[in-house]
């Protein structure tokens, strides 16, 4: 796997996360294709489903 920016969390970001209980990444976590690929599965599920499910 490739990526552009590797996945990693600093020591401030650790600390942010034991003073508020929740940390948010700010860093894509799949490259481009990657994503778009499974963009593309869901958006089938969705299309899949019966009318009035969505």
């Amino acid at each position: 796997m490739s990526t552009s920016h590797p996945l990693h969390v600093t020591a401030e970001d650790v600390q942010f996360y034991r003073d508020h209980g929740y940390f948010v990444y700010q860093h894509p976590l799949f490259s481009v294709e990657k994503f778009q690929c499974l963009q593309a599965f869901f958006a089938g599920l969705l299309a899949d489903l019966p009318a009035g499910i969505r």
